[in-house]
């Protein structure tokens, strides 16, 4: 596992089990979906995505994260990063996610994209 992996599977961790803030889970969520436009590694990615997951995921921040840079690099996304994204997407309760989500469904059958858009109008209710 190279460092980097390590670096975000460390974060991954403090996102699920460290006494941070929800604003301090805030800021390394966004930093990594920021430092994610320009990594190309794959298994980095997939560290990256797994760690914003994590945050979404435990600490219910997704409204606040900028998913927009999200969006702009979908077509980079393999499989298994896409799986955390449509999480991540529905997670927002921004219904404009919704083709998104249907998409990458589309594109990867075996993601529950039927999940993940019970899960975006659960959250738009909220």
């Amino acid at each position: 596992m190279s460092a980097k992996c390590t670096k975000y599977d460390n974060l991954s961790d403090v996102l699920e089990y460290g006494n941070i803030s929800d604003q301090a889970a805030i800021s390394i969520c966004n930093e990594i979906i920021r430092e994610s436009i320009s990594e190309t590694d794959h298994s980095v990615l997939e560290a990256m995505f797994h760690a914003v997951f994590t945050g979404v995921v435990n600490r219910k921040i997704a409204k606040e994260l900028h998913t927009e840079s999200i969006i702009s690099n979908l077509e980079s996304y393999s499989e298994a990063i896409s799986d955390y994204v449509i999480t991540i997407l529905a997670c927002t309760g921004k219904l404009e996610y919704e083709s998104i989500i249907k998409q990458l469904g589309e594109k990867y059958p075996s993601l529950d994209a039927g999940e993940a858009l019970q899960e975006l109008k659960n959250d738009k209710r909220k």
